[in-house]
Order: C-alpha cells, then structure tokens, then sequence
C-alpha cells in the first residue's frame, strides 16, 4: 500500500474512533507544538521564508514561561559578575542589537516596529565600591555595553541614592505585545490541541496529527513545548534529548511609590548573580515591581512566608531610599525547562537539534530567541509544500502576564 493510501486509512480509522467525519487531509512542511516565544517566533520565521507551517498549544500562547518572564533583551553582562567575560555572557552579546534591528526597521528577521518597550535602558546600580568590576566595566571590550551614569543624569528612582549607577545596552519589552505582532495575520495557522501520542503519530516521512476536522501530515516535527517538552518526547518515546529544570520563585509587589525601576542590584554580591533584577509592569490597577535575580533563585525552595520576608529584608537594605511597603506581596513560581548541560548549568546558547524528522528547540532565554531562529534555519529542509492549509479547528489566543 502506498504512504499515501496507508496515512488516509490511518486519518479514518481515527475519524470513527472520534465518531468525527474528517473533512480534509493537508500535506505541510513542518507543525510546531508550543505557542511560547519559540513557538511563534518560528512560526513568524518559517512562514515568511515560505515553510507551509501551523502552530499547536494546549493552553493559551505564552502562558508558560514567556509572560512569566521579565521581558528583558540583554547582552549577557549580569552573567559576568565575576570580571570576566564568560562563554555565556559572549554568546548572548549580540542579541541586543539583533532585536533593536527588528524594533526600528524591515531590515531584522522579523518586522517588529510595533512592539512596545518597557524601557529602552537598563541599569545596574551599588550603594558601595565593587572593587575590580569597576576596572572591568571601564575596560576597551566592553565599550558601547556599559556606561557610567552621572549623579545628575540618574533616572527618578535613583533620586535620593549616591552611589554607583551604569547603563546597560539593554531594554524590556512588553511580552504580549511581542506575541500579538508575532502571531498577527497568522492567527488561523495557531491552533488549540492538547498533543500526545492520540493525535501524533510517526510515520515513514514525517508525522500525522489529527485536528477536529483535518488529518495533516507533516514533513517535520518542532517540539517547542517548554515546560511540555519532556511530556511530549516520552510520548511519542523519543530519547535522544534530555531535560533538565530550574526553578525560580519570583516575588511580585506594588511599586513603591508608583515608581519605574528597571534595574540589576549587585552591591554587597554573594555569587556571580545579581542579587535582585527589577522589572516594572503595569496590572489592571496600578504599576508592580516584578523582581528575579538571587532572591528568586535561592527563593525556589522556601516557602512564600520565608521568601516574602526575605524579599523585604533586601528591598529595605539595597534600597534605603526608598519607602518600601507591607502591602500585597506575592511569589510566582517559574520552572525553566531547558537542555541538560553538564554539571546542569544554565546553557550557554538556544538549543535546536534534529532527530530524523523530530526537532527539539529550547531558546533558554528570551533575549536568544533570534539565535534560536538561526540554527533551525540551519537543520531544517528546503519548504516544498504549499497545499493550503485550511481548518475550522478551535483557535489559541494569547494569555494574560501572572501580575
């Protein structure tokens, strides 16, 4: 029996499992299963370089780790505490000026000009003398990364701190506002489908997946599932990529003062990690301080009494200056699902490998996605499919951020 004829009996033995009439079978190039920033910035990419291409979310796009993350797009400095500049910290380098060039003009990899920012800087900020760094951040290899900001040139949240302040060649962006001008005009090709071994199967070519109306086969496979990723290689028992998770709990309060702080604390460190990075958000009634960093990392396994306390201790100490208080503390748990590296180290860069026609992506941050987006290119078939894709299948939509 041909390839052809056997996956057409496959869709309608499905289709009288489902009791469902399938109406149509479609031959794509490729389907993506996560509506994270993976996921869509993928779906952005391959459809404009001509990959016949859908989306599969289980749940609401971005309602992982995309709209729990801090939106920040940096260029790898706050990995480089310790005065040296790292393999991590190197390979991040170039990310803030791949995404200004998708921000300000046609000219990046995806028209993004319509994305709103947060903020265009970033700082990081001691109340005391940070010995060595302070030679390392004045150095020639950092020359347009880091910048000394004059006491009367401090933005408004420092006003009443004199000590160390520099800015960053980096900036926030608004998270859902990047995953809607991503997804616009694509919307019918992002669907809502739980997937698992019921609805995927591997063929000789490829994959077959069943939507409510549409049995597709797919040349390629993107696993893109974040936190689902482990869920869906065992599955569909696929072992050549292993997982590893790192959890952070991150502390969520009213701005103190209404106040815009975007900003990395490194006085008085402990580790190579900054003690606290602040970000500020708007919630349906006022403006929140979204707070990471060390406290959020050492934060992963205390409870959220312990942790609120904590998290209060080092507001009050790193920013004295400001009147910080006792109302509406919350944590938001985040678990990063990423690559397993030796030792379990955070990976250095996005990972993008393929196992016949199974790819596994993780962008392992946000700011990386771009590169993510490169080694896919890399691996992936030339497009030869243009069928047109067609399904009344139920959509995904966008979700909300935790705050």
């Amino acid at each position: 029996m041909r390839q052809r004829d056997r996956a057409l009996v496959y869709c309608q033995r499905l289709a009288m499992q489902n009791k469902s009439s399938i109406k149509t079978n479609l031959s794509i190039d490729s389907v993506i299963v996560g509506g994270g920033i993976a996921g869509v910035w993928l779906l952005r990419l391959l459809t404009q370089k001509g990959y016949n291409t859908i989306l599969l979310e289980q749940d609401s796009l971005g309602s992982g780790q995309t709209l729990a993350s801090q939106g920040m797009i940096h260029g790898g400095l706050k990995y480089a505490l310790s005065g040296l500049l790292s393999k991590e910290s190197e390979a991040i380098s170039r990310m803030p000026e791949r995404w200004r060039e998708c921000l300000n003009s046609k000219s990046g990899d995806i028209d993004l000009r319509k994305v709103s920012l947060l903020s265009k800087d970033y700082y990081m900020f001691s109340d005391g003398q940070i010995g060595k760094l302070a030679s390392f951040f004045a150095s020639k290899s950092l020359r347009g990364r880091i910048q000394k900001v004059d006491q009367k040139n401090k933005p408004v949240c420092f006003s009443g701190f004199d000590g160390l302040i520099y800015k960053l060649n980096d900036f926030v962006l608004d998270t859902e506002s990047l995953l809607s001008e991503l997804t616009r005009g694509l919307e019918d090709r992002i669907l809502k489908l739980k997937c698992s071994n019921q609805n995927i199967k591997k063929i000789e070519q490829g994959y077959e997946i069943m939507l409510s109306d549409t049995c597709i086969k797919s040349s390629v496979l993107i696993n893109c599932a974040g936190n689902g990723s482990k869920i869906l290689l065992d599955e569909l028992k696929i072992d050549s990529f292993k997982t590893q998770n790192r959890p952070l709990k991150q502390i969520i309060l009213d701005a103190p003062g209404q106040l815009d702080m975007f900003a990395h604390c490194i006085t008085n460190l402990s580790t190579n990690e900054p003690r606290m990075t602040i970000t500020t958000h708007r919630s349906a009634s006022n403006k929140i301080w979204y707070v990471g960093g060390q406290l959020a990392t050492n934060g992963a396994d205390l409870t959220d009494e312990k942790l609120i306390e904590n998290a209060k201790k080092e507001l009050r100490q790193c920013m004295p200056w400001l009147t910080i208080t006792d109302n509406a503390w919350r944590t938001f748990s985040v678990d990063r699902v990423e690559p397993l590296t030796q030792n379990r180290l955070k990976p250095n860069e996005a990972f993008a490998k393929r196992s016949q026609n199974f790819l596994q992506c993780f962008p392992t941050k946000l700011t990386l996605t771009p590169d993510l987006g490169d080694k896919v290119l890399k691996i992936l078939d030339p497009p030869g499919l243009h069928e047109k894709f067609v399904s009344t299948h139920t959509r995904a939509e966008i979700g909300s951020s935790p705050w």
